[in-house]
């Protein structure tokens, strides 16, 4: 007390600015110990704590680990309890949760139906609608230089199943209009459950979307049309669409043939017909109408269910394959763009030696088209430039390591469970061989 009177004294009712100024004159070390001496614990909030969990995207599991750490730091987090009552305030009637029956293998070998989480954003479309008003509001949408139709939004929807512990499916939307379209702050989910991603769980889960992204193809917001992808690996892509899966006796997503056609050369076979959704829908009929046996399959293009979304299978693509064709268009964009400015600058050229022939170099009308040509030849150099850069991430896909193609090809080796050898550089031996080269595998390589 006396000293706190000192102070009040000698700073004439501004002590509280006084022991600032003397703290000012502390080193790091010394302001920590004065603090741990003292008990003093720097606490955050329940609103800017559930910031950080929503930035970080951690678990609730990870950020009591974190609250631990930070305490030892004398950085004190605010309950838990009181994030969980804000967040359920900012989610509101935004998203819902049920226990819904979904299928799982049975100890017998079967099937059992059991309740499983299953949490939902209710309306997908106010959603979407909801993220395009906040990158408009922030400038962050774009149409990729004239890839993306200006007339059109794009929108992406993908799935992906995970987790060691609980075997996980989550469902979620992209953005495509924007810098970053495959950004983990631009992935939002908007179904998750906990079981496999069966034809019959995920008609469980998805169901109810079937409509809403129908309704969203047929929209419009602010003067844009709606154009949805489905984006996923093989095997989640032909599940979707009501195949039986890459290993099927038809395991092609586009077209009608079997794998035995697929290894004739396209000059021997011919053209096959192509998939589409009326051809899959009347498969699939046909196939219930014959009792719906799995081991018929093969004999209705391995069509055992009717397509999850009514999304045109050519608007369908693995991730890896996506990020190519996007990148290939922008070099073929920019190639023509630089073919349009080298015509314009060799004309350009053509009328400057015109001109400083009839007036002399050092007259200034000639001067001035000596500098544009000039201007010109940075500006085609430069475009020049770029297009070498893209040619090098388009190669890349293929030729490096950590390219789309090469990085697709490992997820497939990946699921036969194959693993490159740690000797002779990571390269294939013996049996891997055999296993990699069986025909029911060569399907999945098509798409990488």
């Amino acid at each position: 007390m006396e000293m706190h009177s000192a102070r009040d004294a000698i700073s004439m009712g501004e002590s509280s600015a006084l022991l600032r100024r003397e703290l000012d004159y502390l080193d790091e070390a010394e302001k920590q110990k004065l603090l741990q001496q003292a008990g003093i614990v720097c606490k955050i909030g329940p609103q800017d704590a559930l910031a950080i969990k929503a930035d970080l995207g951690v678990p609730w599991a990870k950020l009591r680990y974190l609250r631990r750490w930070l305490k030892a730091s004398g950085l004190a987090i605010s309950c838990e309890e009181s994030m969980r009552d804000i967040a359920r305030e900012v989610i509101g009637d935004n998203l819902n949760g049920e226990m819904a029956p979904f299928s799982f293998p049975a100890y017998d070998g079967g099937e059992e139906v059991r309740a499983a989480p299953h949490v939902f954003i209710p309306n997908l479309n106010q959603k979407i609608i909801q993220l395009l008003e906040e990158n408009d509001s922030t400038g962050q949408l774009t149409w990729h230089e004239g890839i993306i139709p200006k007339s059109e939004v794009w929108i992406k929807l993908g799935g992906d199943k995970g987790g060691d512990v609980l075997n996980t499916f989550k469902m979620n939307f992209q953005i495509v209009s924007v810098a970053a379209p495959n950004s983990v702050h631009n992935t939002c989910v908007f179904s998750c459950f906990e079981a496999a991603d069966s034809i019959t769980n995920l008609h469980c889960a998805l169901d109810r979307f079937r409509s809403q992204i129908d309704h969203l193809q047929d929209m419009k917001w602010r003067q844009y049309s709606f154009k949805v992808f489905m984006s996923g690996d093989y095997e989640y892509l032909t599940t979707i669409y009501g195949l039986s899966g890459a290993s099927g006796k038809c395991p092609c997503l586009f077209f009608e043939i079997n794998h035995d056609q697929m290894q004739l050369a396209i000059t021997t076979r011919g053209r096959y017909p192509e998939r589409t959704l009326e051809s899959i829908l009347a498969h699939y009929r046909s196939f219930m109408a014959d009792g719906g046996i799995r081991k018929k399959a093969m004999q209705y293009c391995n069509c055992i269910s009717e397509p999850l979304f009514n999304i045109p299978l050519l608007q369908s693509t693995t991730s890896s394959f996506t990020d190519y064709c996007i990148e290939l268009q922008k070099l073929q964009l920019m190639k023509a763009e630089c073919a349009e400015a080298q015509d314009s600058l060799r004309g350009l050229e053509e009328v400057t030696t015109y001109v400083a022939i009839c007036l002399g170099e050092k007259d200034p009308i000639s001067a001035d088209y000596i500098k544009q040509v000039k201007e010109k030849r940075q500006s085609v150099k430069a475009m020049e430039s770029e297009i070498n850069h893209a040619t090098k991430v388009v190669e890349k896909g293929f030729k490096i390591q950590d390219g789309p193609f090469c990085a697709g090809l490992d997820n497939a080796l990946q699921s036969f469970n194959l693993k490159r050898q740690q000797y002779f550089g990571g390269v294939f031996v013996e049996n891997h061989i055999h296993k990699t080269l069986m025909v029911n595998k060569l399907c999945m390589y098509s798409w990488l």
